[in-house]
């Protein structure tokens, strides 16, 4: 049923605790800072539908429990009804499980005999409520579990038990003989758009749908309301007629939708519909629909619900009933019941954790006062009572508050020591008190046990208004089919999910969304989060996700983030910002891009990449442009603080021509200098569908490399959104001035471009933790030229400054990457599609080195080299710089007047070395396909490094521009190598020449010749294993040929005759040539007997070609 039913129910239902006691535990949320779940033995209770359960001796043997150790009086029930819980912060809602009444037939010896149970009053997942708008009963299914949880303990004080009744004397009032009846049928089996909370059930394209309905001793000549509810999906009027019993009860139209992509996907019909009962009715009302399609065969429609209320006789039937009556018009209403005798009781549950008892065993007439609500009856005997249909321990009770934590990560049970492993180092690499928390603690302590992103908010809320939280990480993986209705996900998937939020809305592609969001809206009045301007909500915290789903990729992900920070991931890259951008549309993307890079070019380095700039092929299945794949993947790679990419794509890649695919992402590299991708195009950041792995999450997940985190999108977008959160982006970017971590930028970007629904299904797949720019510090030209001018040996001075005074940081010693640009360069774009256009970028540079930074300063000397513009212009330095220890770091953009006319001559010619891996390299030289080419150089003048500058020719035939791969040696602007990656070159014979301009436009080569042969396997040199003997623990160091590729160890012990003992294994992404392990399985150390000789076998495995290559040797445990 329509979820917004639920909204009024739940004030009703809230409304009726508080009316009988419950003042104090019914609040708004707030500090709860130990729970009643802390102490003792508790067992947690699985339910799936209404009604009395039962506990008796028997099951408590089953669940593991000593009934002979257990006073049956001290035994309680706690639990939360079945209802979800409300969106609304400002909603009342229990602070945690309550305990309810309960009936414990046989406790008063203190004894469990055989014969002794508990009974209990129990709410089931899907609720029937009464709708005081429409005047009648419905029912709410709920949306995120099929089962409802109690909590059964036992020990110290007693437990509250039912009490009788007070009922008035009956004084010969009318008798009310008959109550309200509800049946309901919906099943969940089909999301159309595999999103948002709605489901349908049945399809109805084929024969009428037939359901039967048991609902016995309907009163004659009375009226029995059906109400229907469908989806079609159809682009002619469609329609259905309703039968009860054989006669047609209704029929009905169904509106038409477009059937495009992007477009409404079904338009829904729905109806209440009345009958009159004549004759005496039967004990089996059957329903059928009926679907007409109107002639187009394509058509489709699915069952939403159908419901049945009517009059029934007020009696004991011989099942559990749950007998309902609707508010009466004056304070005292008086009933009868018939056939309640032996042991059948009657409770009254209209508040169902306080359950009172009416009757037992006897039919009688009686009163009850405050008749103008609704009330609610369940007549039972003990024999029909139901059985919990799970159980489970409650092995983590407790959910702590944390007073000063700063970043809260929520994880699945399964992932705990990783998220643990990721807290602890942001609290010592970070300073940010963190806490992990799991699911399964949140759902016990706020939703009784029921899964429910509310609950993971509630505790949210309760840490951030007790605390100074910051940051909240979801450490696992989610899907839009949180019930499994699809029966596609096993056990361990489904405990694994951290949930996210669907939207309401589940038919139009662009206003459905996920987000996780959701957990981030603190203030009182947020919370409902309506889909439209109007229910825009502000971000109080960063929120951000890492959708893990395995042991492996936590560990991998925990390892990325804590290398992201390391020194070697410190470098110029973080200076630079890279847009990428589709071509068609009327060039809307190119100018998108080329907007956004404007807006942060004064605080970094911009970089375009555009499509149409590039060559494209016609190939089978459309254009291609391998230049701009190349591009993007020497981007990556290379190192980029963002890539962001404006243009069409989806879940799989960017753009028609297929510019980033799955094969490129899988291959993808630069696991030092791993970038922040956000992705303006559709779908690509989708991560709640288990049948599909978005791009965004092969890319940050990779363990190669690819991506540190994606802001990207989880549904289909616009671009008019797209730009208006691009834009909020990048003014938070440029306009910090402190150290912005993740969640920060995100929630400024967030908070800067609501626009309703259209930019909630951006999300951050990422920790919002880390840090993204610190510009706390910044850099500043102490001394510098007033115009570099060509040939002119010039001296340039900076210093390392806080931002927010000024004054030099004397304590930052390190060193400065930089770069010098001339004035940005003009570049057209080919017009494949919209007509050319033209664009500036920052193409020409003039220098690229790194310097050394003491006391916080810094001194550049390096001669300008030649231009053919003589024109006075600004060009820049691009700085970046970072202390010693990592800790620090400080980067600008630096003014520089560039021009004037080159006059001097100079014959000086540049040196130059070129081998290929390693200097052992002599001329003809057998290589593998992949290798690497290093050539260092020296000039007195310095290099040119403005196109063409540094240029690799081979064979006449392939010219390659090496100037970006150039880097001077530090604080000497005459020496600098450049590493350049040779990838999969066909065997045969190479001539290489590489050509050298120095400032002056000098020319030197170098020519060499080299052979490519067959790729060798994996080859181990220098294996030491030390200590040995060893005592506890011992390690290997090697070496291999496969540097940077990945490698698979696997090292096992073995007697002296073979047999195996143990092994363990290892996988190195992007292998180091120099590999170093401790052994930490106990079956390879503690667990070897002293004194005794073994043998130990390591396999080394390349996972490029599957080569393998072993060693073998003795080992020996010292005693």
């Amino acid at each position: 049923m329509y979820w917004l039913k639920y909204i009024k129910t739940l004030r009703l239902l809230l409304a009726s605790f508080v009316g009988c006691g419950f003042l104090l535990t019914f609040t708004t949320l707030r500090a709860q800072n130990t729970s009643r779940l802390v102490s003792g033995a508790w067992m947690k209770l699985g339910v799936t539908k209404t009604g009395i359960y039962k506990v008796d001796r028997d099951f408590i043997r089953k669940i593991g429990w000593d009934p002979t150790s257990i006073d049956p009086r001290t035994v309680k029930i706690y639990g939360l009804g079945g209802a979800m819980l409300p969106q609304a912060n400002s909603l009342a809602r229990p602070a945690e499980p309550l305990e309810g009444a309960a009936w414990f037939d046989g406790q008063a010896d203190g004894q469990w005999d055989a014969s002794d149970a508990l009974y209990f009053y129990a709410e089931g997942p899907h609720t029937i409520f009464y709708d005081s708008d429409t005047k009648r009963l419905a029912h709410q299914l709920h949306s995120y579990s099929d089962t409802n949880y109690y909590f059964i303990t036992y020990g110290g004080q007693v437990g509250r038990r039912i009490e009788s009744s007070a009922l008035p004397p009956w004084a010969g009032q009318p008798l009310l003989t008959s109550f309200v009846d509800y049946w309901f049928h919906e099943t969940e089996r089909y999301n159309l758009l595999q999103s948002g909370r709605r489901w349908w059930g049945e399809y109805l394209g084929g024969s009428p749908l037939a359901v039967s309905v048991p609902m016995s001793d309907l009163l004659p000549g009375s009226e029995v309301s059906v109400r229907f509810s469908a989806i079609a999906s159809a682009q002619v009027t469609t329609g259905f007629t309703l039968t009860l019993n054989g006669a047609t009860i209704g029929t009905g139209n169904f509106g038409t939708v477009p059937g495009q992509t992007y477009t409404q996907k079904g338009a829904i019909a729905e109806g209440s519909y009345v009958s009159t009962l004549s004759g005496a009715p039967a004990d089996i009302q059957n329903i059928t629909v009926a679907y007409h399609n109107n002639g187009q065969l394509s058509a489709q429609a699915f069952l939403d619900y159908l419901t049945l209320q009517g009059l029934r006789s007020f009696k004991a039937y011989d099942q559990q009933q749950i007998y309902h009556f609707l508010p009466a018009s004056s304070d005292t209403t008086s009933y009868h019941i018939d056939g309640l005798s032996g042991s059948g009781q009657l409770w009254d549950v209209t508040v169902p954790l306080s359950p009172g008892l009416l009757l037992k065993g006897t039919t009688a007439n009686f009163s009850l006062k405050n008749s103008r609500r609704y009330r609610r009856f369940i007549g039972f005997d003990p024999q029909q009572a139901l059985v919990p249909t799970s159980y489970s321990p409650v092995d983590q009770p407790t959910v702590e508050v944390y007073a000063q934590v700063a970043l809260l990560i929520i994880t699945a049970p399964a992932f705990v020591e990783q998220a643990q492993r990721l807290a602890d180092f942001r609290h010592s690499q970070d300073g940010l008190p963190s806490a992990v928390v799991t699911t399964d603690q949140i759902y016990n302590h706020h939703a009784s046990g029921k899964a429910d992103p509310v609950a993971i908010r509630d505790y949210i809320r309760n840490v951030y208004q007790n605390s100074k939280l910051k940051y909240v990480l979801l450490f696992g993986d989610a899907t839009y089919d949180y019930k499994n209705n699809l029966k596609n996900q096993t056990p361990s998937q489904w405990a694994a999910w951290v949930p996210t939020y669907q939207s309401r809305e589940s038919l139009l592609p662009v206003y459905t969304y996920a987000s996780d969001d959701f957990f981030g809206f603190m203030d009182e009045d947020e919370g409902a989060w309506e889909e439209s301007v109007a229910g825009d909500e502000l971000l109080d915290i960063g929120v951000g996700r890492l959708p893990v789903k395995s042991l492996e990729e936590a560990d991998q992900m925990v390892e990325k983030l804590m290398h992201y920070q390391s020194p070697g991931s410190m470098g110029a890259w973080h200076n630079t910002v890279r847009f990428v951008a589709d071509d068609g549309d009327g060039n809307i993307h190119q100018y998108h891009a080329s907007e956004l890079a404007k807006l942060i070019d004064h605080t970094f380095l911009t970089k375009k990449i555009f499509l149409d700039e590039q060559p494209q092929k016609a190939v089978e299945g459309g254009q291609r442009s391998p230049a701009t794949n190349g591009l993007i993947r020497d981007g990556i790679e290379r190192g980029s603080l963002i890539m962001n990419y404006t243009g069409h794509g989806g879940g799989s890649g960017w753009a028609e021509e297929q510019i980033l695919t799955l094969s490129d992402m899988i291959g993808m590299r630069g696991y030092d200098n791993l970038p922040i991708l956000v992705t303006a195009t559709c779908d690509f950041g989708r991560f709640d569908n288990m049948a599909q792995v978005s791009g965004g999450e092969l890319m940050v997940l990779s363990p190669k490399g690819g991506a540190i985190a994606a802001l990207s999108t989880t549904r289909p977008v616009y671009s008019s959104t797209n730009f208006t959160l691009n834009k909020a982006l990048y003014r938070a970017l440029s306009q910090s001035d402190t150290l912005l971590r993740l969640g920060d930028l995100v929630r400024e970007t967030k908070n800067n471009s609501l626009v309703g629904s259209l930019n909630r299904n951006f999300t951050l797949i990422g920790d919002p933790s880390m840090p993204v720019v610190d510009q706390s510090r910044t850099i500043k030209w102490s001394a510098v030229p007033d115009t570099l001018r060509p040939q002119q040996r010039v001296k340039l001075q900076g210093q390392i400054q806080l931002t927010r005074t000024g004054e030099l940081d004397g304590d930052f010693d390190g060193v400065a990457y930089l770069s010098i640009y001339d004035q940005p360069s003009s570049f057209a774009t080919l017009g494949d599609q919209d007509g050319p256009e033209k664009y500036t970028d920052n193409r020409n540079k003039l220098y690229e080195g790194s310097l050394s930074v003491q006391g916080g300063a810094f001194e550049l000397e390096f001669i300008v080299p030649v231009s053919t513009d003589t024109a006075f212009r600004i060009g820049r330095a691009s700085v970046y710089s970072r202390s010693g220890t990592g800790t620090h770091t400080a980067s600008a953009q630096l003014p520089l007047v560039i021009g004037g006319k080159a006059t001097a001559t100079s014959s000086a010619a540049t040196q130059i070395s070129a081998f290929l891996n390693d200097e052992s390299f002599r001329d003809g030289d057998l290589v593998e396909p992949s290798s690497l080419l290093m050539v260092r150089l020296q000039d007195e003048l310095g290099i040119q490094l403005s196109q063409p500058g540094i240029i690799l020719n081979l064979n006449d035939t392939l010219e390659i521009g090496l100037e970006d791969y150039y880097r001077a040696d530090l604080d000497d602007y005459t020496r600098g190598t450049v590493v350049y990656p040779l990838q999969d070159l066909p065997i045969g014979h190479y001539t290489a020449t590489v050509k050298v301009y120095n400032s002056y436009n000098n020319l030197s080569k170098i020519t060499f010749g080299f052979v490519v042969g067959a790729q060798q396997g994996i080859q181990v040199s220098d294996l030491v294993v030390y200590p040995m003997p060893f005592r506890d623990q011992w390690s290997f160091d090697l070496k291999h040929n496969r540097a940077d590729e990945d490698v698979a160890l696997e090292l096992s012990v073995l007697t002296l005759s073979g047999a195996l003992i143990g092994t363990e294994k290892w996988i190195l992404y992007n292998a180091p040539k120099d590999i170093r392990k401790r052994v930490t399985d106990i079956a390879l150390t503690t667990k070897l007997q002293p004194n005794e000789m073994y043998l130990y076998r390591l396999i080394v495995k390349s996972l490029a070609d599957r080569s393998v290559s072993k060693r073998m040797g003795r080992l020996m445990r010292a005693p």
